[in-house]
């Protein structure tokens, strides 16, 4: 792989970010960047551990758990202690969660098909197999299992 695909690839990250930044804009008042990422890797991943989340995030326990206590006070989290370890708490997705994950997906679905309508159909194939790839290597798990903007 060349610069030139480099520049490519960079450039392409650079409009998706630009998306989920206005998405994220449309709905700051309900949850910042990190917590966002708590949500998107308790949806993807299940319930988990604080010391698991806190892994994922790559952030000391404490942070974590002050992450953690903000989602709960929003209603966004539910927090459970473990029966087989009272001292571990394990933590999932409220149905408020699922919502705000939900809205913020749509939003960038709506500016997604804007876009890729303006693609002909065998751009759209490659752009999605390329995507499909990246997401495959990176280990970045799917949001849903349900159709992706450029299928409608």
């Amino acid at each position: 792989m060349d610069d030139d695909d480099l520049d490519v690839v960079i450039n392409g990250g650079r409009v998706l970010v630009g998306i989920a930044a206005r998405s994220l804009a449309a709905h700051a008042t309900d949850a910042t960047l990190p917590q966002l990422r708590a949500l998107v890797l308790l949806r993807g991943r299940g319930a988990l551990r604080l010391s698991e989340l806190a892994a994922e995030l790559d952030v000391d326990t404490s942070t974590a758990t002050r992450l953690v206590d903000r989602l709960v006070r929003k209603g966004f989290i539910d927090r459970q202690v473990e029966q087989s370890d009272r001292r571990a708490l394990r933590l999932s997705l409220t149905p408020a969660g699922r919502g705000l994950l939900r809205r913020m997906t749509e939003y960038r679905k709506r500016e997604l098909r804007e876009i890729l309508s303006q693609l002909d159909p065998e751009e759209r194939q490659h752009l999605r197999l390329a995507m499909a790839a990246l997401s495959r290597v990176t280990g970045e798990a799917p949001e849903d299992a349900g159709p992706v903007a450029w299928d409608s």
